[in-house]
């Protein structure tokens, strides 16, 4: 199986939220793209004050096996929600998740926050984390019929649980850079780059292919290949 097998989108942000893979276009608020915001050639920048995020369409995948990967680049301490889904009113009771960077008295954890009904969260969450400054990696993966999900963070393992659910998945909405609960919150500050969602479980070898030694692949529209652009700017 190559990288490219079961990719379901491919978002790059050279300059839209435009899937490179698929159909699942993104519909901005208050989003920036730029060189100077990219891992690879250009990137998306979330403000995180302003309700700043992206909206994809409905049921992208609401199955498992799934894999996701990105690049972020975090510039702020809040709690910034990367990928999340939404339903329909009222929100905030499921189901639904969120994979998101939280941060409390100067503790990082990746963790993923789900429900099914009513208020409360199921946490499936890593231990502190230690997340470099410039540019990092994080993936999620999560297996069909055991439930198990995986995290990894520049192609080391962090986590590994069991959701004791399938239905966190069965979203209206998804979302890059925030959550819906009522209102946008949990906003993402920094910058986002080469996004990707699989309809399967990325191998460990494949989590390290794509992290490529810290330099990251980007996909051509084809293929997953090797960035032999300069953006000298991930490290400083």
């Amino acid at each position: 199986m190559a990288l490219e097998t079961n990719l379901i989108s491919n978002w790059s942000f050279e300059g839209d939220s435009n899937d490179n893979k698929g159909s699942n276009d993104g519909t901005d608020t208050s989003i920036t793209y730029g060189a100077s915001y990219g891992k690879i050639s250009k990137g998306a920048s979330f403000n995180g004050a302003s309700p700043s995020y992206i909206k994809l369409p409905a049921n992208i995948r609401n199955s498992f096996p799934m894999s996701f990967n990105t690049w972020f680049y975090r510039s702020g301490t809040d709690d910034g929600a990367l990928f999340s889904n939404m339903v329909g009113a009222p929100y905030l009771v499921g189901p639904l998740f969120r994979f998101a960077i939280v941060e409390s008295a100067g503790v990082k954890k990746i963790g993923m926050y789900c429900r099914t009904s009513g208020y409360s969260d199921n946490t499936y969450e890593s231990a502190e984390v230690t997340i470099p400054a410039g540019w990092n990696m994080v993936t999620f993966t999560v297996e069909t019929g055991s439930n198990n999900v995986k995290f990894y963070l520049n192609g080391s393992s962090i986590y590994t649980g069991t959701l004791s659910s399938s239905d966190y998945f069965n979203s209206q909405v998804w979302i890059i850079g925030a959550w819906y609960d009522s209102g946008y919150n949990q906003k993402y500050t920094g910058y986002l780059d080469e996004m990707s969602l699989w309809s399967s479980i990325l191998s460990t070898t494949y989590i390290s292919s794509l992290y490529n030694n810290g330099a990251g692949l980007y996909f051509n529209g084809t293929n997953f290949v090797k960035n032999n652009l300069s953006n000298f700017l991930q490290f400083f």
